[in-house]
């Protein structure tokens, strides 16, 4: 299937009056900007979540796992690739008769995801940005595609206490990546101030060495940079000063995955051992 082009100063300007509407407290109107009709709805919607606030309270649990680039992250969150010698963290806390919704962010497989995808340069995307994005706005992109998980978020957690969210990554994210982009964490904050916050979040972490390892005998994006990940690596060690939601648990990833895995899920049984 060809992909769609949209014009990058589209979504710029879209992006521009996203972010105007947070700050100024003013209507969001889209009528004028041209990109496709059915994307543009998805837009709208992702911006009413991010709008809505949310004042039932939750019974269930909210996990994020996060940590700088090529860490693991996938692997032990969900195991898609069915690794032998691991456990996922998904299928850990089924066999302990939780039930999970398992999110992945940037959730490439949508609409929103995809554009985030398009501006990274991924080329299995719905979408081509034709031209380049500010980076003072580009980023709300991901506050856009996180948006549309957030209802099914809170519905979740509003069931009962053996309701899990666990997400590979979230706001604290697009706050620490961001923030090396010249944009402050108060401006994340203030348009995901409504997006759910998690309960604890584990960060995985590996020594300098092995992350240029691992880049150099990897496909790099746009955000794979060697400089840039060392210092986002850096934030991931004091997250709470950027980010200061949710209980941090710091994970070693150094040595086997096995290893790797075994100090997880011994974080994760420590986590519902409280419950």
């Amino acid at each position: 299937m060809s992909r769609i082009i949209i014009k990058g100063n589209e979504i710029e300007k879209m992006l521009e009056r996203i972010n105007r509407s947070f700050n100024e407290n003013v209507p969001l109107i889209l009528n004028d900007i041209e990109i496709p009709r059915l994307l543009k709805k998805e837009i709208m919607k992702a911006y009413r979540f991010l709008k809505k606030a949310d004042e039932d309270e939750k019974k269930g649990i909210f996990i994020v796992v996060t940590g700088v680039d090529k860490t693991g992250k996938e692997t032990h969150t969900f195991n898609p690739s069915k690794i032998k010698e691991i456990v996922s963290i998904k299928e850990f806390l089924e066999k302990q008769g939780y039930l999970v919704l398992g999110i992945r962010q940037p959730s490439y497989e949508t609409p929103l995801g995809s554009l985030v995808g398009a501006y990274l340069g991924r080329m299995k995307t719905d979408y081509i940005i034709d031209g380049r994005l500010d980076v003072k706005y580009a980023w709300i992109l991901w506050s856009l595609d996180r948006a549309q998980h957030v209802q099914k978020v809170r519905e979740w957690l509003r069931k009962n206490e053996k309701h899990i969210v666990l997400s590979k990554r979230w706001t604290e994210s697009n706050v620490i990546y961001q923030y090396f982009n010249g944009i402050p964490s108060k401006e994340v904050l203030n348009i995901e101030k409504n997006v759910p916050k998690p309960d604890y979040i584990l960060v995985i972490d590996i020594p300098y060495d092995e992350l240029v390892r691992r880049l150099n005998r990897a496909r790099k994006d746009d955000y794979e940079k060697i400089e840039f990940l060392k210092r986002i690596r850096e934030a991931y060690l004091e997250l709470p000063k950027y980010y200061p939601y949710g209980e941090v648990f710091l994970v070693s990833g150094k040595g086997s995955i096995r290893e790797t895995n075994r100090r997880i899920i011994s974080c994760i049984s420590e986590i519902i051992d409280r419950f």
